[in-house]
């Protein structure tokens, strides 16, 4: 039964959702003009070095990064910014940018109560991230850099859950923003944060839940059907593993043996995040 207080929670948060005022913090300067000088065809390697420069911790997370095992196959370490972002590349730099905004988000709320559950949501963020990347990249002709920046944000409205449950103490977080019932109001929120960013509409769409696109069997294999994968395989427990029979999974391929293929890669990739955003 809904208590009086998760009852005036709900309240608020659908008039925040009818009125378009859901809102978290706003990305860095440095993150948008990143994002958005990407989006300019005249755009260079020069010129977001220059960007990246403004923005003191992360450049220091690009050289981090581009020294990591997972981008240092020959084992070559770089000390110069330019460098850095050429080895990884403009939409990885542009996707390390967000990851870092996103990161400060979840670490810049002031509310010890709430740690246990921000730093467990932000270990599966960056376990989806990290799936939809390789999946991406394994089973589909898209983007493995648009797939790893959809998973990242999948679940940004529980984060906005979780820290606004704080004004309501005597409710239930648990069953209201951690909750993976598609009837939740995490999508929704989500989706507003992400329209609010500015993101576009092909990422925006990934929000929903799967249970809102029926048609996944047959045709190409598109962006959602990515990160609809990741979050099946992320979602997986000891006591319900992942179902290889789900449509989703039938269409891009994924069996328990080819699964099994990937891991080692999904691996090296939630450590090299792991490690580039841990300071």
């Amino acid at each position: 039964m809904v208590n009086q207080e998760s009852m005036a929670f709900l309240q608020l948060l659908s008039k925040e959702l009818t009125l378009g005022q859901i809102r978290l913090p706003s990305f860095p300067d440095a993150v948008i003009q990143i994002r958005d000088a990407l989006e300019q065809e005249d755009c260079d390697i020069n010129r977001i070095t220059e960007l990246a420069s403004l923005e003191s911790v992360l450049a220091s997370r690009l050289m981090q990064s581009a020294n990591s095992a997972f981008y240092n196959a020959t084992n070559r370490t770089i000390c110069d910014l330019k460098q850095a972002v050429m080895r990884l590349g403009l939409n990885e730099v542009r996707n390390m940018a967000i990851a870092l905004a996103v990161e400060q988000i979840f670490i810049a709320q002031e509310h010890p109560a709430i740690a246990k559950d921000l730093a467990v949501l932000w270990r599966r963020s960056i376990a989806m991230s990290s799936v939809a990347y390789v999946v991406a990249g394994e089973c589909s002709k898209v983007s493995p850099e648009q797939a790893f920046l959809c998973g990242l944000l999948h679940e940004i409205g529980k984060l906005y859950m979780i820290t606004k449950a704080t004004e309501f103490p005597g409710m239930r977080v648990d069953m209201l923003a951690r909750s993976d019932d598609p009837d939740t109001w995490h999508p929704q929120i989500g989706r507003c944060i992400v329209e609010d960013w500015g993101f576009d509409e092909v990422i925006v769409q990934t929000m929903e839940p799967i249970e809102h696109f029926k048609d996944i069997a047959g045709g190409d294999v598109h962006l959602v059907d990515v990160v609809y994968g990741a979050e099946i395989v992320c979602s997986a427990t000891d006591e319900t593993p992942v179902d290889f029979e789900h449509g989703c999974l039938v269409k891009l391929g994924i069996d328990e043996e080819r699964l099994a293929h990937m891991e080692p890669r999904i691996g090296e990739r939630m450590q090299a995040m792991m490690q580039s955003l841990s300071g």
